[in-house]
C-alpha cells in the first residue's frame, strides 16, 4: 500500500498518468493481480493498493525497472501540468499487508 501526497490541483493529471504509465506496465507483470486508487480529498492524500501473488514475485522485479517507470509516470506528469518537479507527487508511506480474508456480498 501506498499513501501519496495529491493536492486536489493535481488529482486529475495525478489519476490519468497513473493510468496512462502505471497501469500497462502492472498489467505485463506475471504476479499482478491488480489495484485500488483512492483520494482523500480533505486530506489531499491518495493510497493505490496494488495486490501481487506473492511477496517474493514482487520483489524479484528490480529497483531500476520500478525507477524506470517512475521516470515515465514523473515526466507524463510534468508534461501534462507544464511542472518540472522531480517528485510532484511524493511518497508519504509504503508498507506491505497480508490479506488474511476477503469477504464478498451475497449476490454481488
Amino acid at each position: 500500500m501506498l499513501r501519496l501526497a495529491v493536492p486536489v490541483a493535481l488529482r486529475d493529471a495525478w489519476f490519468n498518468a497513473e493510468a496512462e504509465v502505471w497501469k500497462p506496465w502492472l498489467e505485463q507483470q506475471p504476479a499482478y493481480l491488480g489495484r485500488d486508487l483512492h483520494w482523500d480529498p480533505q486530506q489531499e492524500q491518495a493510497q493505490v493498493l496494488i495486490r501481487w501473488r506473492s511477496q517474493q514475485e514482487w520483489e524479484a522485479i528490480s529497483e531500476e525497472e520500478v525507477a524506470a517507470v517512475q521516470a515515465r509516470f514523473v515526466a507524463t506528469l510534468n508534461k501534462a501540468t507544464g511542472g518540472e518537479d522531480r517528485d510532484p507527487i511524493p511518497l508519504l508511506a509504503a508498507s506491505r499487508w497480508l490479506l488474511l480474508a476477503r469477504d464478498v456480498p451475497k449476490g454481488g
